[in-house]
């Protein structure tokens, strides 16, 4: 080994996989979804572009998989917000949340260009909109 030179570490498949991931939000945040391409990604998240392929086949497979990872971490904050004491209010300042709601954007308009990509916002909307549904019947007579 070179002096100097920093010993490379390996990262489980689970690792690749998440570091891939937030990667390919900071690339959407920041560049846009035009600029969203394997390569890119890849050089943001440090890494090859075989090892992107490797984890995703094709770039559907790694849209669909950012999808459902944004997907999990607004489930996430939905929860939280309606199992607080002022659910319709904790709910509101997620959907007022500047950054958030530029990502839904981005994400609707991978959506327009990708067919798979709006099968899984239609399956996300839906399934929020149960949940959401449920918990404001819950709330709204407490607080009418």
């Amino acid at each position: 080994m070179e002096k100097n030179k920093p010993a490379r570490r390996r990262l489980s498949a689970d690792q690749s996989r998440m570091l891939i991931l937030e990667a390919t939000e900071r690339v959407l945040q920041i560049q846009g979804y035009a600029a969203l391409g394997v390569p890119r990604v890849a050089a943001e998240a440090g890494m090859k572009t075989p090892l992107v392929h490797y984890n995703f086949e094709t770039t559907e497979d790694l849209l669909i998989a950012f999808y459902r990872y944004i997907g999990e971490k607004h489930r996430l904050n939905i929860e939280a917000a309606l199992a607080s004491n002022r659910p319709i209010h904790a709910r509101w300042d997620i959907n007022a949340e500047r950054d958030a709601g530029r990502l839904t954007a981005k994400m609707i308009s991978l959506g327009h260009r990708n067919e798979a990509v709006r099968a899984e916002l239609a399956t996300h909307v839906e399934e929020f909109r149960t949940m959401q549904a449920r918990a404001f019947e819950k709330a709204l007579p407490a607080h009418s």
